[in-house]
């Protein structure tokens, strides 16, 4: 999504061309972080074409009037959480800033939106970064939890075993199988900043190509984009 600072859309590849492009106010803290030109990881929202979804922003040109958003649902995340090779009975879980489940494997979609509770969410709320805690899943089961926090996004990455089926070198094993989780998840948010900073140096000449007095979508579907405004 392309828009100005009033939030009107000036461009959305999740709409076919000549589609009526939503109106919306954005969100003044958003302007705010990229004043400085650095690229903002959002926490879940709800999205005017989608329920939920998380994203990446970019000012365009120096003179920073204009946005570029990358927009991912929730599902984006589902074969990045569900490849790790955590061990079968586990459970990781995608949180962001506000210990908001971005995506869970098993559970999915079921559990999007719902946040942290008990010893979990009072040890993210305490700015705990790292560590294993024990804690009570959204099931209400008793695990012990490997954490760690994304620097980039602020989000974090739970992967929790039932304490029922621990075994003496659990620990270890759960750290280790955490670690892999959390190198492959923060890549997938590098890859998506990355390309938000590519994008929004071709911003310029793509914005004053989209931009239209009718408020209709010009620029061509592209699927490839992965996500849903």
């Amino acid at each position: 999504v392309v828009q100005d600072r009033s939030g009107r859309q000036l461009a959305n590849t999740r709409l076919p061309k000549g589609a009526a492009l939503p109106g919306g106010t954005a969100p003044q803290h958003m302007w705010a972080e990229l004043q400085s030109g650095a690229q903002r990881v959002c926490d879940l929202v709800e999205g005017q074409l989608e329920k939920h979804v998380v994203c990446v922003d970019a000012a365009i040109g120096p003179s920073r009037q204009f946005a570029i958003s990358m927009m991912f649902r929730p599902q984006f995340f589902e074969s990045i959480v569900g490849r790790e090779g955590v061990s079968e009975g586990s459970i990781a879980t995608l949180v962001d800033g506000d210990a908001r489940v971005i995506w869970r494997n098993p559970g999915g979609l079921a559990y999007v939106g719902r946040q942290a509770t008990g010893d979990m969410l009072e040890a993210l709320q305490a700015g705990r970064r790292s560590g294993v805690l024990e804690s009570t899943s959204l099931d209400g089961v008793r695990v012990l939890s490997a954490i760690q926090q994304s620097p980039l996004s602020g989000w974090t990455v739970i992967v929790g075993t039932p304490l029922n089926e621990m075994t003496g070198s659990i620990g270890s094993t759960v750290l280790r199988g955490s670690a892999l989780a959390l190198l492959v998840l923060a890549v997938g948010c590098v890859l998506a900043v990355y390309l938000a900073s590519r994008l929004a140096k071709a911003g310029p000449q793509s914005t004053a190509q989209q931009r239209v007095p009718d408020g209709t979508n010009r620029h061509p579907r592209n699927r490839r984009c992965g996500g849903g405004a």
